[in-house]
């Protein structure tokens, strides 16, 4: 597989574009079932992936740009990740954002977004 640079990367969502300068992608949590049998020995488990997860995950974005955090907080939604290689789109909610703006830089926008089944 060919290396890419990321640059020229965007994160849309709720209407708005922005710059992307990290993205970080927590898969799900596997579901886990304990089918130890009661009369086992204490040090031996059996424990069965029943094919489902009891968590989806999560992803980090941070991004250039600014708006009011409040605005995307609870907000249902595609999160569009363009990159040069191609697009990943996921339905999410926003769990929390947030913005920072330090004297020199450019303002940045942090999102913590949770993947859903839900359109």
């Amino acid at each position: 597989m060919p290396f890419s640079l990321s640059h020229n990367s965007t994160f849309s969502f709720a209407g708005t574009t922005f710059d992307v300068t990290s993205v970080s992608v927590e898969g799900p949590t596997a579901e886990i079932v304990d089918m130890t049998p009661g009369g086992a020995p204490v040090s031996h488990r059996v424990l069965v992936a029943t094919g489902g997860y009891t968590d989806t995950g999560s992803i980090d974005v941070e991004a250039f740009g600014f708006a009011d955090p409040k605005t995307f907080i609870g907000v249902a939604g595609a999160a569009v990740f363009a990159t040069p290689l191609g697009t990943v789109t996921r339905n999410v909610i926003c769990e929390s954002a947030s913005a920072e703006g330090r004297v020199g830089e450019l303002l940045r926008l942090r999102f913590k977004l949770k993947p859903t089944d839900f359109a």
